[in-house]
């Protein structure tokens, strides 16, 4: 099994020296209020603070905080209610520290969207494929992420992390290799993940150019979304699905919040990294999707023996976080500084 590139590995070190470094340098864990987000928002006065706890079930890996849902890595594709594809392999429900669920799986506008997920539209190597499940340029039937092992160690000091080996495969034909690891902490005031995604061919696979595809998150549809960058309020116009070329242009990170029918608010940011190849961003408030993308300038090629790794955050806020709020965790993920 491969390990991720070293380039980035202190950030998404996981060891339990790493944990104690970075859990004691925020408080998390230890009963103290992060901005209203951290775990000790959970407890009264006195109390013992929640403490985040993994369990399994019906296909899934659930990740909760006391009683408090955090989030749900679904293994294998649900019977119902799940997307229009074959494939399992995605986080959903993602929610805020207060249990707002900011994500949807196969909205009725776009059955394929599912959550926080990976996939590409596009797909040329030992089958042509399309993993993200439009359908449009490459086959999606029999084309399924399927899980092979899944690691999730109890969390420690307010720190969970799991990880999960998957094969993207064409019927019987393996495409990819897919070794994700996912950390989870409240901190900054959000539900934060940090994703470490490697992947890894025994033959030769092209990723076509396109506009959309690779990592996502897709926010609920009953939402009313508004965009947001690092310097505030976004109006840039929407990309268009099929010109590459109106894809938002490159930055640490954006963001879309939303005011839902039962008045409560939220919002989800999502940072790229420096050292992920050359990304633009497919972002569709209309639709509350949040797309970076590394084939909107080209397509890429992956050979046996040099894996593609990839790295993301996403941030869950209640409520809508200035820019200011954002920006130095956003820049120090971006940037690859531990912590």
């Amino acid at each position: 099994m491969h390990e991720p590139a070293a380039d980035n590995r202190a950030a998404t070190d996981y060891s339990r020296r790493h944990f104690l470094k970075a859990t004691l340098a925020t408080g998390a864990g230890l009963g103290v209020s992060l901005g209203g987000g951290g775990l000790g928002a959970f407890a009264a006065e006195g109390a013992k603070p929640a403490e985040l706890a993994f369990a399994r079930s019906d296909g899934a890996l659930q990740l909760s905080l006391g009683p408090r849902l955090v989030l749900r890595y679904q293994v294998s594709a649900p019977g119902m209610g799940g997307a229009a594809v074959e494939s399992g392999c995605y986080l959903h429900p993602l929610c805020t520290p207060s249990g707002v669920v900011v994500t949807e799986v196969g909205p009725d506008d776009h059955r394929h969207h599912r959550g926080a997920f990976f996939g590409w539209v596009e797909m040329h190597g030992a089958a042509d494929a399309d993993f993200w499940g439009w359908g449009e340029r490459a086959p999606i039937k029999g084309r399924k992420i399927v899980n092979r092992s899944l690691e999730a160690p109890q969390p420690a000091l307010g720190y969970a992390r799991f990880r999960a080996v998957n094969d993207w495969m064409a019927g019987d034909k393996k495409v990819l290799s897919e070794d994700l690891r996912v950390g989870t902490s409240m901190r900054d005031g959000a539900t934060v993940l940090d994703i470490a995604v490697q992947y890894t061919v025994e033959e030769e696979v092209t990723l076509a150019r396109s506009g959309f595809g690779g990592f996502a998150v897709r926010g609920r549809k009953d939402g009313q979304a508004s965009a947001i960058g690092a310097s505030g309020a976004v109006t840039l116009d929407p990309p268009k699905h099929t010109e590459p070329d109106t894809n938002w242009p490159a930055a640490q990170w954006y963001g879309l919040s939303f005011k839902y029918p039962d008045g409560k608010k939220a919002t989800v940011v999502v940072v790229g990294r420096a050292a992920n190849p050359a990304t633009t961003w497919h972002v569709a408030p209309s639709i509350g999707l949040i797309n970076p993308c590394i084939t909107a300038q080209g397509p890429l090629t992956l050979v046996p023996g040099k894996p593609l790794s990839l790295r993301y955050r996403v941030m869950a806020f209640d409520g809508s976080p200035a820019p200011e709020v954002v920006n130095p965790s956003a820049d120090a993920w971006y940037r690859g500084v531990p912590g």
